[in-house]
């Protein structure tokens, strides 16, 4: 049986949210699936139009107070209570989060935060409190990585680096290599490596809890 009227077309676009398709969607759009899922049973469509046509856009309608909202027409108590239950949720973020990248364990805590960065490496950048500074990422070891990494490694602020290795929790022969030469480059500049990090599925290391801690001290 085929679903008609607007039962069919909540389907449809809570469907093609949930296939990508609003990856690129007008905000009315989005706003119309959020208040589908607010007001069972109902048209929504105008009560977007009159919401966008009073603030004029999603910073404005959800940044409005309750009498603004309940004052356009075909937004009830509930829609408008929705919309500012949204924008308060939006607003109680958890608050940011310290690091001391001195410590080997916020350093694993810290590349697990940025586990999701499209490269396979990161040297990160560490300044006088242990806070993070900046970053570099490769896909390769090569001599463009260690340029990079050496431009990162001049900042001023910058007093001690450590190397990220991501989706992978083995230490390799190639990277006891790689970290020899890193640790030649932070001699050079007067920059210590405090460590080397791996990143795998579900675990994750430091090199001062593997056979290889020597190199960090050599």
């Amino acid at each position: 049986m085929v679903m008609q009227g607007r039962d069919g077309h909540r389907d449809r676009i809570r469907n093609a949210y949930l296939n990508g398709e609003y990856d690129d969607a007008e905000d009315t759009k989005i706003l119309e699936l959020f208040l589908s899922l607010v007001v069972p049973r109902k048209d929504v469509k105008y009560t977007v139009y009159a919401l966008f046509e009073r603030f004029e856009d999603l910073e404005g309608i959800f940044g409005a107070d309750m009498e603004e909202l309940v004052a356009v027409n075909g937004v009830g108590e509930n829609v408008a209570v929705a919309i500012k239950m949204f924008d308060e949720l939006m607003n109680k973020k958890a608050p940011p989060v310290e690091y001391n990248l001195n410590n080997y364990e916020d350093r694993i805590e810290y590349a697990k935060r940025n586990a999701t960065i499209e490269y396979r490496y990161c040297v990160f950048a560490i300044g006088h409190d242990g806070e993070p500074v900046d970053c570099v990422g490769f896909d390769e070891y090569n001599d463009d990585a260690m340029k990079r990494t050496m431009e990162l490694l001049t900042l001023q602020s910058c007093t001690g680096f450590f190397i990220a290795k991501f989706r992978e929790n083995e230490f390799l022969p190639d990277d006891i290599d790689m970290i020899a030469d890193f640790k030649l480059m932070s001699i050079e500049l007067n920059v210590p490596l405090f460590d080397y990090v791996t990143v795998g599925f579900g675990t994750s290391q430091s090199l001062w809890n593997s056979k290889y801690f020597r190199i960090l001290v050599v």
